[in-house]
Parts: C-alpha cells; sequence; structure tokens
C-alpha cells in the first residue's frame, strides 16, 4: 500500500514523523471475502516557532540563553505558544539535560548551562509548588499590599510609577497576577471606578492603564496574555478610529478612562493595573 503527505512548505518537513497504525478485518458472506482496512494517522504536532526542536512523543523544545527573570521567562514562552517546561518523566529529564549540553554558558566561570527556569512556582503560596496551569486552589493567598477586592471578580492595584508593557506585565506577574483584563460589563464598571479612586504621580487624574491585551503577531488581531481572542473575552470598545496602528508600531493596548481602548507602542510608559484573578474567602 503506498501514501503520500503533501508537505508544502520546508518547514513541515522538519516537523517530524507521522506515525501511521493499520489494522485489518475479514468478512464472508456466500462467496464473496470483504476486507476492511482501518488506518490511523497521527501527524507530528506544529512546530511552535523557530528553533524548536521536535523530541517525537513529548514535544518541542528550546533553549533560551537570553539571562531573564521567572516572569519574562514565562511571559516569553507565552508569546511563542508555549511554556515553561514542565518535567513529567525520567525520559522529559534527559531530553531537558541534553539540551543543557547543546548551549554554551553564559557564565564566563561554567563550560555549560548549569540552570534554567521550570514551568513551577509558589507565587500565591509561599512553600506550596504548582505549575503555570494550577493554581493552591485549598489555601488562601495572601495578596500584596495595595489589592482591592470585588467578590467573584478579582483583585486590583494601581502602579502609578509608569512602565513599558513589558515590564508593567513582569511587575505584575511577580505579584501573581497580571495586566488587567475586563471579561464582563459588571468588571468593567469596577474597574473604570478605580479611575477616580487614585490621583497620577503629579496629582492629576489617571488617564489610562496598560491593558493585558496586545497583538503579538502584529497583523492586527489582539489577544490576552492567555492568548484568547480580544473579541471572545466578553468586552471590546475601541475608541473612534481605533486601532489605526499609527507609525506600524502600535501592538498593545491602553484602556481609557472612559473604558474606551486605544492602540499604543509597547514601549509607551504608563501608569497600571495588575489583577488576580482568584478570590478565596476564608
Amino acid at each position: 500500500m503506498q501514501h503520500v503527505a503533501r508537505e508544502s512548505v520546508e518547514e513541515d518537513k522538519e516537523a517530524g514523523p507521522w506515525e501511521l497504525e493499520v489494522d485489518h478485518s475479514t468478512s464472508s458472506c456466500e462467496d464473496k471475502e470483504t476486507i476492511r482496512i482501518q488506518a490511523h494517522i497521527i501527524a507530528p504536532p506544529k512546530r511552535p516557532g523557530p528553533e524548536y526542536e521536535l523530541v517525537p512523543g513529548l514535544g518541542h523544545y528550546k533553549f533560551h540563553v537570553t539571562p531573564l527573570s521567572w516572569e519574562e521567562a514565562r511571559l516569553t514562552c507565552h508569546r511563542e505558544g508555549t511554556h515553561l517546561a514542565i518535567v513529567n518523566s525520567e525520559t522529559e529529564n534527559g531530553v531537558l539535560k541534553r539540551l543543557f549540553a547543546k548551549f554554551p554558558s553564559f557564565e564566563t566561570e561554567s563550560p555549560l548551562n548549569t540552570q534554567a527556569y521550570l514551568g513551577v512556582n509558589d507565587i500565591l503560596v509561599e512553600g506550596h509548588f504548582v505549575t503555570v496551569f494550577e493554581h493552591p486552589s485549598r489555601e488562601r493567598p495572601v495578596l500584596p499590599d495595595g489589592y482591592t477586592t470585588i467578590d467573584q471578580v478579582g483583585s486590583y492595584k494601581w502602579h502609578l510609577e509608569q512602565k513599558g508593557w513589558d515590564e508593567a506585565e513582569a511587575t505584575c506577574q511577580s505579584e501573581g497576577g497580571h495586566l488587567v483584563v475586563i471579561d464582563s460589563d459588571k468588571e468593567a464598571l469596577f474597574v473604570l471606578d478605580l479611575f477616580h479612586s487614585q490621583k497620577g504621580e503629579d496629582q492629576t487624574d489617571l488617564k489610562s492603564s496598560h491593558y493585558g491585551v496586545r497583538d503579538n503577531e502584529q497583523d492586527g488581531s489582539f489577544v490576552t496574555i492567555y492568548g484568547t481572542p480580544l473579541s471572545e473575552t466578553g468586552y471590546e470598545r475601541w475608541a473612534r478610529g481605533q486601532p489605526d496602528d499609527e507609525n506600524g508600531v502600535e501592538f498593545c493596548i491602553e484602556l481609557l478612562r472612559n473604558g474606551e481602548f486605544n492602540d499604543e507602542s509597547c514601549f509607551k510608559e504608563l501608569p497600571f493595573i495588575c489583577e488576580i484573578l482568584f478570590h478565596y474567602e476564608p
């Protein structure tokens, strides 16, 4: 039996082997014999981006050699459509060890990299480690200072020191949260009320905040920090004429005081609101 898988681009050829399972059964009726063949084909996962290596049966891996904080590393992986590595077996542990051996160290004292971040942390509850896909639902986290909580919605905090989008998101991540993303009209009312609860560093009214949505692909497709399209969040309010991608560099969003969105350069320094989604009752 012959079969052909069309390879449309060069990158597909490097994705990995296709798995083919074939089974058959026969049946007879009077003088005729019927053969039934079933083929189950498993295609390799799509490569997330350049420099990712496929390990069959496990997934794609990429070693980033530029030193970053844990929050920045997590955000970098997220933008590539992946996550910080989580070791699920001795086999996978061996794969990560081999990755270490392939790259020179960024520390001059050592011939090889000796440390790398994993997708595990105890940010919300000290000593209680969870993966990036979990939260410690059995214990109540101690919120950092300055957070205001609304039941069944979330906890929020103004940061008045102006920062670029990446640094602002990293600050929120360090507190166990993320840049605010509004999911409903109810949440919008509360978040917009925060604009009236604070003054800027110069004691003037706060006009805008960084927002947890950006255009990672730089093609007009805005998604949240979790990869959800903005159109599916339950709240999308663009100001008139926006987004306009002025000068071709506006790939982040600022939330205006009136609740509308404006696309803005990710390097623009703004105050920002952090959000922690999970609120725990005593």
